[in-house]
């Protein structure tokens, strides 16, 4: 689901960007062009003012494979042709072109023309050398973007009006670049405003290449393993080096005004490591030491190719075409499958991807107004798409970078935050654990003397009914009972006390396997109502030798739960009795049971001696008994209340009391019911 979210981004940034690309092409199609037809461009009806400048579009006359003057052009008509719009514009791709224009006009006009960059050529304006640029042209002085400006006594005077001959021979062998010539007519101040905005723009991402490169660098230094700031400095310094040498930025320094063979060279390198180091990036930064071997080999291989190139003489790298240009058209489409796979496995974010497809859009868009394939007018002139796409996409590299090292950074400060709380709280901590500690070890030591009151407890109940049954089975060995009712009541005595030892060995196994979870319980649905019932219907005979009253108003609907029946009978009769030891004669015990908010609950009251405040919170504790001062104390072996509490627990449910000395004690029952639908039984 995951992936195909990002199936369905990914194809919609192409479809925005591709909606995007074909607005530009549209919206500059037609914009700021003069046409010439048949060799002749007519401007008697332009006004040039301080904002006009117009590309020179249209037929020009092609001298094809010569390098002629304008005095040789009249005589070789036989070669002359007209190039149409788009692909045939003025190229100097493949070979060594002349191009002539006549501008015609019917008012005298000072205009300029702007010749961009040409590596070689000669410019004539009505037989007059104006431009003699060559190679390593010593006594040259001429920046990248050449402006001529034509005054009115530069004009021929023909019938009907004045004209311009323009003659361009242009010589491609050394020629570095494969876009072609865009030639502008118009005000000298709206050209010359033309190369400001081109330097302005250059200037600008050549300052922004630098702060990047000091950021990666600075970060490299504190970070050794993350590799890729490494590169994305090289990143940044090479196209430092590709915007300084392809500008206007060094012109002020004699020794980049000429366009000499190295620094041919030079640019084709810096043009090619550009996609290289790209590559080298995305691969770190997204996928880490994964790249491995393969990213290794591929930039010793691209590298290789680029010095090479390098120093081949220019005649080969430059021949029918640029190699290096050739060579970065098959390294960035490599680049710009990097990116879809890391966006589609989530390892770059949508920023990312779109920067990316902008990138190789604007890349496609570069190579397609190079080759003349599309062109798009007056754009062309102010921005190199391909290298502000590097540029914006460099950036969102940055971003990414910085948004990760920011993530970092909140968690070292989140984490620090943590050490520091520590810290300060360290001897808070210290000494809680201290008291849970000596928590612990008081527990130990009174649990160690519950188990030893305990076998005290035991000891003393399993000892004194023995001695009173021994004597009584020695005074009948002995004879020293004569009749038959003595006889009886020894062996009813004798009976009792039996069935005491019973009952606490009974117990006594009960806790072991309640303590180790081995008892299991035969859970069938009953009412409980009628459980209370029987269980008060057995004690009415102990209750009846003390005169106690137990009343019992049983409810007109049943209290259906699910539980082991005999289990939580001897729960009820084990309150019961307490009740019945601890209440004095003529007392009374009053049982409710009624349903509510799903719960079965029982309460068991009497008005007997109570319990003291101190001994309330531990009656329900294994091995305590509360030390009462009362005729049947001794025979309590403080088990009896933590089985009931261990049942009923393990019956989803709770037990607790509310007690005063002398008052009375209330024990309360708390018991799941089942979901049936039964009603809730209020009490008065």
């Amino acid at each position: 689901m995951y992936k195909n979210k990002r199936f369905i981004v990914l194809g919609t940034l192409l479809l925005v960007s591709l909606v995007l690309f074909d607005f530009v092409l549209k919206y500059n199609e037609d914009r700021g062009r003069l046409y010439a037809r048949q060799g002749i461009l007519d401007i008697s009806s332009i006004q040039f003012d301080d904002n006009s400048k117009y590309l020179l579009s249209g037929e020009w006359e092609v001298y094809d494979k010569l390098l002629l003057k304008p005095e040789e052009i009249e005589g070789n008509l036989s070669y002359m042709t007209y190039m149409t719009e788009g692909r045939q514009s003025i190229d100097s791709h493949s070979h060594s072109r002349t191009y002539r224009l006549k501008i015609f006009s019917t008012e005298l006009k000072e205009i300029g023309i702007l010749i961009p960059d040409i590596s070689a050529f000669k410019l004539w304006i009505n037989n007059s050398l104006i431009m003699d640029y060559k190679l390593e042209n010593k006594n040259a002085v001429i920046r990248r973007m050449n402006m001529v400006l034509i005054s009115g006594d530069q004009y021929r005077i023909v019938p009907g009006g004045y004209e311009i001959e323009v003659v361009l021979a242009v010589q491609d062998r050394i020629s570095y670049r494969e876009r072609p010539i865009k030639l502008m007519i118009g005000n000298s101040a709206a050209l010359e405003n033309t190369q400001n905005i081109n330097l302005v723009l250059n200037t600008l991402a050549i300052g922004c290449y630098i702060l990047v490169a000091i950021y990666s660098f600075s970060l490299f230094v504190k970070k050794r393993s993350e590799e890729y700031l490494l590169y994305l400095g090289f990143l940044a310094l090479n196209n430092i080096l590709a915007n300084s040498l392809d500008s206007n930025i060094l012109s002020v320094i004699p020794i980049f005004n000429i366009r000499t063979e190295g620094w041919i060279k030079l640019i084709n390198m810096a043009t090619l490591f550009i996609p290289i180091f790209i590559f080298m990036v995305c691969n770190k930064l997204f996928y880490g030491s994964l790249a491995g071997k393969k990213q290794k080999l591929f930039l010793v291989v691209s590298s290789s190719l680029a010095i090479i190139i390098a120093l081949l003489p220019l005649e080969l790298t430059l021949f029918r075409g640029n190699l290096s240009l050739y060579l970065v058209r098959v390294i960035v489409p490599i680049n710009f499958l990097v990116i879809i796979s890391a966006f589609l496995q989530g390892k770059c974010n949508t920023l990312i991807m779109a920067g990316g497809i902008l990138f190789f859009e604007a890349f496609i868009f570069e190579v397609m107004i190079n080759t003349g394939f599309i062109d798009v007018g007056m754009l062309s002139v102010y921005i190199n798409t391909s290298q502000y796409a590097y540029l914006l996409f460099t950036i969102l590299i940055v971003l990414t970078v910085a948004n990760k090292f920011a993530k970092k950074f909140d968690e070292a400060e989140i984490l620090s935050g943590q050490l520091d709380y520590m810290n300060k709280n360290l001897v808070a901590m210290v000494d809680e654990k201290t008291v849970e500690l000596k928590n612990s070890y008081n527990q130990i030591l009174n649990l160690q003397k519950q188990r030893h009151n305990l076998l005290l407890n035991i000891s003393h109940d399993l000892r004194s009914p023995l001695f009173v049954i021994k004597g009584y089975i020695e005074a009948i060995n002995e004879d020293m009972v004569k009749d038959k009712e003595t006889l009886y009541k020894y062996i009813k005595r004798i009976e009792v006390k039996t069935d005491y030892l019973s009952g606490l060995i009974e117990d006594l196994f009960l806790v072991a396997k309640l303590e180790d979870n081995k008892i299991k319980f035969n859970m069938v649905e009953f009412d409980l109502a009628s459980l209370i019932e029987q269980v008060i219907n057995d004690s009415k005979t102990k209750a009846a030798k003390k005169d106690i009253q137990i009343s019992f108003q049983k409810p007109i609907h049943a209290v259906l739960i699910e539980g082991d029946k005999n289990r939580l009978h001897q729960v009820i009769d084990n309150v019961i009795g307490n009740s019945l030891k601890f209440t004095h004669e003529k007392g009374n015990i009053d049982v409710r049971v009624w349903e509510e908010q799903q719960k079965a609950c029982i309460s068991i009251q009497d008005d007997g001696i109570g319990i003291a405040e101190e001994d309330l919170q531990h009656i329900f504790e294994r091995y305590y008994r509360a030390m009462k001062k009362d005729a049947y104390a001794e025979e309590s072996t403080g088990l009896g209340l933590y089985i009931s509490r261990e049942i009923v627990e393990k019956h989803g449910g709770r037990i607790w009391a509310e007690s005063k000395e002398a008052e009375g004690t209330i024990v309360h029952i708390e018991l799941p019911v089942r979901d049936n639908g039964s009603h809730q039984q209020k009490w008065d």
